[in-house]
């Protein structure tokens, strides 16, 4: 008997139960989709690979992304603490999003055909 597994079938297009037929360095190689009998390289399931994306570090639900691009747009400033994934928009550079937050008083901010390190925190 062989073992089952949650696979993608091409020939179904969706994910069915599949029997292991092969591995190969104790991965599996080649299953056999229980619905239609076709025999075929091993795919992950759509929902193994959302729940392996889900698991990434930087993964943020939809309802969180939607936010994201509500969030409102702030003109830059030295003096101003920002946050990953603020919205700016700098005199020069045009409109920028803070992709990294390096320390207290420095960000890295991605503009449309450049990414550069601003100052935050500054005190005159």
């Amino acid at each position: 008997m062989f073992s089952k597994i949650e696979a993608l079938c091409r020939n179904c297009e969706a994910d069915t139960t599949h029997s292991i037929i092969s591995t190969e360095d104790n991965k599996i190689k080649d299953v056999k989709c229980d619905v239609c009998d076709s025999a075929h390289n091993y795919e992950k399931s759509i929902k193994t690979i959302l729940q392996e994306i889900e698991k990434l570090p930087n993964y943020k639900p939809q309802k969180e992304k939607d936010k994201e691009l509500s969030d409102p747009i702030v003109e830059y400033n030295v003096t101003k603490n920002y946050e990953i994934f603020t919205k700016i928009k700098h005199k020069k550079f045009g409109l920028g999003m803070v992709i990294e937050v390096i320390n207290h008083k420095k960000i890295k901010v991605e503009f449309t055909d450049r990414v550069i390190m601003l100052v935050q925190n500054h005190r005159f």
